[in-house]
């Protein structure tokens, strides 16, 4: 990592920082964390390292556990669920008067995903008994779980419960299924009305109603935004492409409040999109700061890696240059990409697909089993385990 980068770092107050998986993003942000504590004097407390999901945040909460760290207040490290959370909980006073509750005196109670997934589903019951959901083949508590995701990410993206399924109507194709599958939305959409008026009336908070009170209310009420914005100084925001919009607006409401920020972005990344990630909101992220570098070496993938990413690019039709491994620029072997030519109608026909495909080379052309890489954009237990039987 050369003095350049690091006087970087250190010298300009809004940076935006990208690059390719490897190439020390993390690493530097920690190097100017380290020179706010130690150089700046800076107060812990004053500095927040926001991350997508806690177990980005484990480089962090390790480094900044070690003996060289000055002694003094702890860098907050959480994420924006985590933000949002603590501010409900602080501004209580300031919200319940505005959040439509039926007793705005009572103490909330907080909800986990296991409480929310109760009290939801005695509303599923009664709809399954009045044959809301006959017309579609879906388990009870798939039902359960899914209402309660449309109600995080309508959240999330700043959607009412009725905009988010309109939404989710627009996208139900034509066909024989049509009909059912709108009776089945609506079903949906009168149980998270239910849903929500319960824990209105009752003052509980789930993850939704959380989050709508965070971004409705206390990042409008004068004297919590404030008082939030002030409460921390300098910003350490990563891996932004992973997370939601939600938080990318937060990050775009502070950072003129901010002495400094340092938002980092993983090239190619965002796979958190099926949980509301919102990768398309770098640029403006990008755009807000100061300054942008970007790191073109990632530091620890093997040449193989390296050639596989060019491969992999070039048959999803988006050629273009692979990170290149630092100390070795060439690219593996152009070993043949094998890639269905048609799509499957099932999903074990695309299981049984891949596995005949790896006894082929294996049993037929001789190909070591270390040679061969399988690759899925989601890897569930059920999948993992259905290939590992196959196998």
């Amino acid at each position: 990592m050369t003095d350049q980068i690091l006087s970087s770092i250190e010298a300009l107050n809004k940076l935006f920082l990208a690059g390719p998986f490897g190439s020390g993003k993390t690493t530097l942000a920690l190097a100017r964390i380290r020179w706010l504590l130690r150089r700046e004097r800076t107060r812990g407390d004053d500095i927040l390292v926001l991350t997508a999901q806690r177990t980005l945040a484990e480089p962090y909460v390790r480094a900044l556990r070690g003996g060289e760290i000055p002694a003094g207040p702890p860098v907050r490290i959480t994420t924006f669920a985590g933000l949002a959370r603590q501010s409900v909980e602080l501004y209580w006073p300031l919200l319940a008067s505005v959040a439509g509750l039926a007793d705005p005196r009572r103490e909330p109670t907080f909800l986990n995903l296991e409480t929310s997934q109760y009290h939801m589903a005695r509303f599923v019951d009664e709809a399954l008994e009045r044959g809301d959901f006959d017309g579609v083949r879906v388990e009870r508590n798939r039902i359960i779980s899914q209402v309660l995701d449309n109600l995080n990410k309508a959240a999330l993206q700043g959607f009412t419960i009725d905009e988010a399924y309109q939404r989710l109507e627009l996208a139900v194709p034509a066909g024989d299924q049509r009909t059912a599958r709108l009776n089945a939305l609506r079903a949906a959409q009168q149980i998270s009305h239910a849903f929500r008026q319960l824990c209105l009336q009752a003052t509980l908070i789930d993850f939704s109603l959380q989050v709508e009170l965070f971004n409705r209310h206390v990042l409008t009420n004068e004297w919590s935004r404030t008082h939030l914005f002030r409460s921390h100084r300098h910003l350490i925001f990563d891996n932004v492409e992973e997370d939601t919009i939600s938080a990318q607006r937060l990050a775009l409401q502070w950072l003129p409040h901010l002495e400094s920020a340092l938002l980092i972005s993983d090239d190619d990344a965002g796979f958190r999109v099926f949980l509301g990630a919102d990768p398309q909101g770098v640029a403006e992220l990008a755009a807000a700061c100061d300054a942008q570098l970007r790191l073109a070496e990632s530091r620890v993938m093997s040449p193989a890696i390296v050639g596989l990413t060019g491969r992999i690019s070039r048959s999803l039709g988006r050629a273009r240059p692979s990170p290149v491994a630092q100390g070795n620029g060439q690219s593996a072997d152009e070993n043949p990409m094998i890639i269905p030519g048609a799509g499957f109608r099932f999903y074990p026909q695309m299981i049984n697909w891949a596995v005949g495909e790896i006894a082929r080379l294996v049993q037929r052309e001789g190909a070591s089993p270390g040679e061969i890489v399988l690759l899925a954009p989601f890897v569930s237990d059920a999948l993992r385990f259905s290939l590992q039987r196959g196998l």
